[in-house]
């Protein structure tokens, strides 16, 4: 521990490598709680629609929202006709704010997988 970055910081065993339940060095890493707070899903309390939608009971329209911990808002992105238009729009900013916490990151490894896990072409919920 004393080797990393880690005063201030969080141990997030999970970053690095979906579902992962050991702890070591190798397969943790210290990341700060903006960055930890960001890659948490909370993907078993979303209900049937895909993450990041939630249905606008006025319209009957579909919202999406992705919070940004740069931004420290709400996360609101627009009303769209389908979930699956609402889930698009939240997977482009969720890669666009993972990029921004990429270049923020000090160990490599967190960068790299920021990067990863949000590319826009393999982004999923990880159960």
């Amino acid at each position: 521990m004393e080797k990393q970055d880690w005063q201030g910081k969080q141990l997030d065993k999970d970053i690095l490598e979906a579902g992962n339940k050991i702890y070591s060095p190798e397969k943790c890493a210290f990341v700060d709680s903006m960055t930890n707070s960001f890659v948490l899903e909370n993907c078993s309390r979303r209900g049937e629609l895909p993450i990041g939608v939630t249905l606008h009971k006025k319209s009957g329209m579909y919202q999406a929202q992705c919070k940004n911990p740069l931004e420290k808002d709400c996360g609101y992105i627009g009303i769209f006709k389908t979930a699956d238009e609402a889930h698009y729009a939240w997977k482009v900013k969720k890669h666009e704010v993972a990029n921004k916490l990429a270049s923020l990151q000090t160990d490599k490894r967190v960068t790299a997988a920021l990067i990863n896990k949000y590319k826009l072409d393999g982004m999923e919920c990880a159960a």
